[in-house]
């Protein structure tokens, strides 16, 4: 772990064996400064990336320390790429360490191959290179198994347990085989020449026979090598005269340079001052690495500090734990009791919640409604005036027609119950019927002159400006019981058997004297009627109609049958009823322009408010619907959420009275 903590070996600056001098000295040297001074500040800077991927490694464990981890954990991806990338860029460290040796070797080969005479100074070279390359052969094998043991503390990291180890180690593990070939080379050409040297070193100087055998054999092996050095000595010669060859074309060439040198000594001069900025940065880099060793080293002492802490909290922790526990136990008993505390706490804000939503939603519906009561009256309101001006043509139309309809009633009935009374009078209880009906005829008196008084009030309501929702609302032409509905002693009339009575007193006065009469039966009938419409708010219904049908029939002289109690529900005046729609409302127009083709139905509709209609004593609520033709149709509602046509209710209801009709009929028959 030596290189991992920053302890990795300094290299020295490439040595300069002795090196014969050609001819181009200034060149070749100049070149050699420069590859020596770019080679060295590359190795310095390898060295500082080196330490600075140490510092990060060591910045990484101190965090995991604080954080409470174990350091160097290789489970953590973090932590596991720092430390590859610090081990890569040690590979590089080395590697750039390795191509030095290579060159310096390389000289030494040049040396060897030139220095002949000079064996043993060679060959001391050639041992402390042979040094150098086991130290780094060494510590490549340390890092190699710091690698080893970096995948198998976290082989998941890794890859799954591949023995490759990555191919930052398969890199380094190239460059040991070529270096380990490289070095065994040397090596043989090294044994070689210490074999020639301890050949002659080692001869005896006694001249034994021994001695003299072994001389033998020595300069046979000496001669053999001889020989081969004769040869490469022939190839070298052959070599040299063609480099001499080339040697003489150089000259000339050099002769052409010799100016072009001349220039570019002129830039040496400016390298030479690149190369002494180049060295200051070489030191400030050494500065720095030194710095970074220095933090490296405090950075090791922290992390030695905060293990110690470590250990010292986990002791504390593992003493308090035991309390903490005790503690526990009486704090979850609490809980338990204000967990159930909480609980019906929640469960009565719960309920509560619910009780607030529903009292929002109906203030929320309180507040629409407030809103529609608001803008109807804001419409009732403009159209006051409006409304007052109708109401009064209509009072005067109800006035024409009530005028009109008693005259014809008079004298009609008047022959009618001229001849009626004179067959009654040759029976014996004429003077008993006649008393009877007198007093009939007084209570009728009475109750056209409370007629005749709810039309004044009417009328004196309508002068003061008194909102009429369901008059207002209504454009067609009102009738007597149309009428009555609004009249303030109307709504205080008793509901049950007063209806029945007042049309049985109607049709009853029909069989009195014609001259004590003083009120048409239609007329009678109608107000009986209308007075019956006024208990339930809205006109006669069909219902209504068909309970007095029976008593309709019992008047005689008088023919009833079921298209008259259709033609009272339909035109009970005799005149052509119309239908005015209320401005601004398409519903209402389109009802309007059914009832022009329907009259028949004009005195049973009443508007109240938009889609809401009194039809008789039926509150029904219509909408228009569009047609896929483009067409509109009205639609009422029979039922909550079914929808029918018009037609399809009024015909029920039609048929409804009907069947009451002929029910009616069957029993008094």
């Amino acid at each position: 772990m030596m290189a991992a903590f920053g302890d990795a070996p300094t290299p020295s600056a490439p040595s300069n064996p002795r090196v014969p001098i050609p001819a181009n000295a200034d060149e070749e040297t100049r070149q050699k400064l420069w590859s020596i001074t770019t080679e060295y500040e590359h190795l310095l800077q390898l060295q500082n990336e080196h330490f600075e991927s140490v510092l990060a490694s060591k910045t990484k464990a101190i965090e995991q320390l604080e954080g409470g981890r174990r350091p160097f954990d290789f489970g953590d991806s973090g932590v596991f790429n720092v430390a590859i990338e610090e081990r890569d860029r040690e590979l590089r460290l080395y590697k750039c360490l390795l191509e030095i040796r290579d060159k310096q070797l390389m000289e030494l080969q040049h040396v060897l191959d030139y220095g002949g005479n000079n064996a043993t100074e060679m060959s001391e070279f050639a041992m402390e290179k042979n040094a150098q390359i086991q130290t780094l052969m060494d510590e490549l094998q340390v890092l190699r198994e710091e690698v080893l043991q970096m995948k198998s503390s976290s082989p998941a990291t890794i890859g799954g347990g591949d023995a490759g180890g990555g191919p930052a180690a398969e890199a380094a593990r190239e460059e040991a085989d070529k270096l380990r070939k490289e070095k065994e080379e040397l090596v043989r050409m090294l044994v070689q020449k210490e074999r020639q040297i301890n050949a002659i070193s080692s001869v005896d100087s006694v001249g034994t026979d021994i001695g003299a055998l072994q001389l033998g054999a020595r300069a046979i092996s000496m001669y053999t090598e001889a020989m081969n050095l004769r040869q490469e000595i022939k190839d070298r010669e052959s070599q040299i005269h063609a480099q001499s060859q080339e040697l003489a074309d150089y000259e000339l060439r050099d002769q052409q340079r010799a100016h072009e040198l001349e220039l570019k000594r002129a830039e040496i001069a400016e390298f030479s001052q690149q190369i002494s900025e180049k060295t200051r940065r070489m030191v400030d880099l050494e500065n720095t690495l030194q710095n970074a060793k220095g933090e490296v080293a405090e950075k090791t002492r922290e992390i030695e500090g905060l293990c110690d802490a470590v250990e010292q909290a986990r002791k504390n922790t593992l003493a308090e734990q035991g309390a903490k526990n005790r503690i526990i136990e009486e704090l979850r008993e609490e809980l338990a009791s204000r967990d159930k505390s909480v609980l019906e706490e929640r469960a009565e804000r719960v309920r509560m919640e619910a009780l607030n939503e529903e009292l929002q939603v109906k203030s929320t519906e309180t507040l629409q409604q407030l809103k529609d009561a608001q803008t109807t009256m804001d419409q009732m309101m403009a159209h006051t005036q409006y409304q007052g001006q109708l109401v009064r043509d209509m009072t005067t139309q109800v006035q024409e027609s009530e005028s009109k309809l008693h005259e014809l009633q008079v004298q009609e009935m008047y022959e009618k119950r001229k001849r009626a009374l004179e067959a009654k009078i040759r029976e014996q209880e004429t003077q008993q019927v006649i008393q009877s009906k007198e007093i009939m005829l007084n209570q009728m008196s009475l109750e056209l002159n409370d007629t005749k008084d709810r039309l004044g009030n009417i009328r004196r309501d309508l002068d003061g400006g008194n909102a009429l929702s369901g008059l207002g609302r209504s454009r067609g032409r009102m009738n007597r019981s149309q009428i009555s509905e609004f009249s303030p002693k109307s709504q205080l009339s008793p509901k049950g058997d007063e209806t029945g009575r007042q049309l049985m007193d109607a049709l009853t006065l029909t069989k009195t004297n014609a001259s004590a009469t003083a009120v048409p039966p239609l007329t009678a009938i109608s107000a009986a009627v209308s007075s019956s419409g006024a208990v339930t708010g809205a006109t006669p219904s069909a219902l209504q109609l068909a309970n007095a049908a029976p008593l309709m029939q019992s008047a005689p002289g008088v023919s009833w049958n079921e298209n008259s109690v259709t033609s009272l529900m339909s035109n009970p005046e005799g005149e052509p009823p119309t239908y005015n729609a209320y401005p601004d409302d398409l519903l209402d127009a389109h009802l309007a322009n059914y009832l022009l083709e329907n009259p028949k139905h004009v005195p049973l509709f009443c508007r109240l408010s938009h889609g809401q209609y009194l039809y008789g004593t039926h509150r029904v609520t219509m909408r228009l619907l569009d047609q896929p033709n483009g067409t509109r149709i009205i639609q009422a509602q029979s039922a909550p959420g079914e929808w029918i046509l018009l037609e399809e209710l009024l015909r029920d209801k039609l048929e409804q009275a009907q069947q009451l009709y002929a029910a009616s009929g069957a029993s008094s028959v």
